[in-house]
């Protein structure tokens, strides 16, 4: 199986297979014609910035025109990290590092402001808001995930209330409620941003003709799989999607730029 999804001047093409060099002819094929429509439609594509992923096996190269393209274990897809289990895990670690560094400008601010400065509540919030949220969806597995996934977005929960404490005025030795502490702050929870985008995702599948309605709302008690891209949704009440690899499936992903 090959397919391709494309955002604006960004193309995904995937191949999944039993056998990992037919996966591997096919991403090349499926490379060759991107690049022939980028040229017929006099456009460049960058070959030494496409990534390569392969999923649940050890990768091979392949090749893009005259380029060898070497595997990753890190792809990027508009802006959100996955390796080679299609977990978001590395995204993770960057929003956690991005917490901690506005967790550290918060800090600066506090010293030129008075706790809860409608300016400094303002900044730390949008700028929280703005990278904590940005396709926090991915995220919805981990929420009831185990070590370490789980603790991946403790980590970066911990990350904000440190944020919150700049904002509020609390040091570590108030003991301050955290749901106090960031009430206070006008922060919101990790878990409140991705629960919201899973709702509003969800509302959207809802209202509107979408075909992927039924694979991301089934009928209640039933078990299923999307067709392709091995998204099981589980037999109890709720929405939660886990991405598995089974070990017999080579999938490679390639994103040519």
């Amino acid at each position: 199986m090959v397919d391709s999804v494309g955002y604006a001047d960004d193309i995904v093409v995937w191949a999944v297979g039993k056998d990992k060099e037919r996966v591997k002819k096919a991403l090349e094929i499926a490379a060759t014609a991107v690049a022939d429509y980028a040229l017929r439609h006099y456009l460049a594509l960058n070959a030494s910035k496409t990534q390569l992923l392969w999923a649940g096996t050890a990768g091979t190269t392949i090749k893009l025109g005259s380029t060898v393209v070497s595997p990753s274990k890190v792809v990027e897809l508009l802006g959100v990290k996955f390796d080679g289990r299609l977990s978001p895990a590395p995204h993770a670690d960057a929003l956690l590092a991005s917490a901690r560094s506005i967790a550290g400008l918060a800090r600066r601010l506090a010293l030129h402001l008075p706790p809860c400065h409608q300016l400094l509540q303002e900044v730390v919030r949008s700028l929280l808001i703005g990278k904590l949220s940005y396709c926090c969806l991915v995220f919805a597995p981990m929420l009831l995930g185990t070590p370490p996934h789980s603790e991946r977005l403790q980590q970066v929960q911990l990350a904000v209330n440190m944020a919150a404490r700049y904002v509020a005025g609390h040091r570590r030795a108030d003991k301050v409620n955290v749901d106090q502490l960031l009430s206070k702050a006008g922060l919101p929870t990790f878990n409140a941003l991705i629960t919201r985008s899973v709702a509003l995702e969800t509302w959207k599948a809802m209202k509107t003709e979408s075909p992927y309605t039924t694979y991301f709302w089934p009928a209640p008690g039933a078990a299923g799989r999307v067709p392709g891209w091995g998204i099981d949704w589980p037999r109890q009440q709720g929405f939660v999607w886990i991405l598995s690899c089974g070990t017999a499936t080579h999938c490679g992903m390639l994103r040519p730029c």
